[in-house]
């Protein structure tokens, strides 16, 4: 489970991704963030995509967070590759 300290974290990069303050994750954030990371949003959707894990087209904070918290336990490459996105992300904000 993650700690409070991490819950905070993931607060923060969920707001970073949650471009329109919506409480989700959805295509018009991906897109905004493609297009701040230069990325085809295809490849923003495909790595993000695997955080809906209820398949309704947005992720929600608690998916967000579930989803974060294992992959942080996974060091296969795909896995990997989403938390590279995610770092580009908070690192260019911090620009």
């Amino acid at each position: 489970m993650p700690s409070d300290e991490d819950l905070e974290t993931y607060r923060i990069v969920f707001e970073l991704f949650d471009r329109d303050r919506s409480g989700f994750i959805d295509s018009h954030d991906l897109a905004a963030i493609s297009v701040k990371l230069g990325k085809d949003p295809s490849e923003v959707f495909a790595l993000i995509g695997n955080f809906d894990l209820n398949q309704d087209g947005k992720v929600s904070f608690g998916e967000f967070v579930q989803s974060l918290w294992h992959l942080q336990k996974v060091e296969d490459a795909p896995h990997v590759r989403v938390l590279e996105v995610i770092q580009s992300v908070i690192c260019r904000q911090c620009l």
